[in-house]
């Protein structure tokens, strides 16, 4: 019985992380700045309207409570958060053997993996994106026939 190792696969997964921006909204509540000053101004209006301390009472209560009440909106703010993914990074093919294989069967469109594609793709000199198409041929035919 015979081995002969190959290169299944040069490439490996890794796992990649950023940082980035979330959005979310955020309720800001009335201020006790705002009630005061709702309240000084409902008072003396009350009291101007009125002539009467009752009035300035009941003036200074509703316009307290209106005051607090002007800073409630909401509020869209961020947090950053880490998102992480695995992505493949392809590697070069040393065993010429095998990467002309694995060109012809790509020329063939017989059945290579993505990630051998992307091997195939970052050895010859193009962009390794798994998709097989004219600029990863002429790449392919440039790079062997600068072997030869």
């Amino acid at each position: 019985m015979c081995l002969i190792a190959t290169q299944a696969v040069s490439g490996r997964y890794e796992e990649r992380c950023t940082i980035v921006s979330v959005p979310y909204e955020e309720r800001a509540g009335g201020s006790v700045e705002g009630a005061v000053v709702g309240g000084l101004v409902g008072g003396v209006l009350g009291k101007a309207v009125t002539d009467d301390d009752k009035g300035a009472v009941a003036g200074a209560l509703l316009g307290g409570v209106i005051g607090s009440k002007q800073g409630n909106r909401t509020v869209t703010r961020y947090r950053d958060e880490e998102r992480c993914q695995m992505v493949f990074v392809p590697e070069q093919i040393t065993d010429i053997a095998y990467l002309m294989t694995q060109i012809d069967r790509l020329n063939a469109r017989a059945g290579v993996t993505v990630e051998d594609t992307k091997d195939v793709q970052f050895t010859v000199g193009t962009v390794a994106d798994g998709q097989w198409g004219p600029n990863s041929r002429r790449a392919a035919e440039a790079y062997l026939d600068s072997l030869r």
